[in-house]
């Protein structure tokens, strides 16, 4: 399967999920594992994940560590996870997004 690389989205609830479904660790702890590693409940992770509550700054700064990525994807990452619950007009988050993308990744597929 091919590695996934967190540049490749815009979206980070996107990029956990496929991460979820491509990969071991940490997901084998499962969502109660991963939620008490990053310091929430496993409720409250589970519907961060899913757009239904958003991302506390403990869970923004402990995931991208977790998730073993490199620094730049993680720091990435963690813009994302920033942005994800921000009230914003699309085109201007996008446009915010992207100025944080290494110039290769600048057309997103998700």
């Amino acid at each position: 399967m091919k590695k996934l690389c967190v540049f490749d989205y815009t979206d980070a609830r996107d990029y956990l999920l496929d991460h979820q479904k491509s990969t071991e660790f940490p997901w084998s702890l499962g969502y109660r594992g991963v939620s008490q590693k990053v310091g929430v409940t496993k409720g409250y992770f589970w519907l961060c994940l899913h757009g239904q509550r958003p991302f506390a700054r403990k869970v923004c700064e402990k995931l991208p560590k977790l998730l073993k990525i490199p620094a730049n994807e993680s720091a990435y990452l963690r813009v994302l996870l920033y942005m994800a619950d921000l009230d914003m007009e699309k085109n201007l988050k996008r446009e915010i997004i992207e100025k944080f993308r290494p110039a290769k990744y600048k057309t997103a597929r998700k």
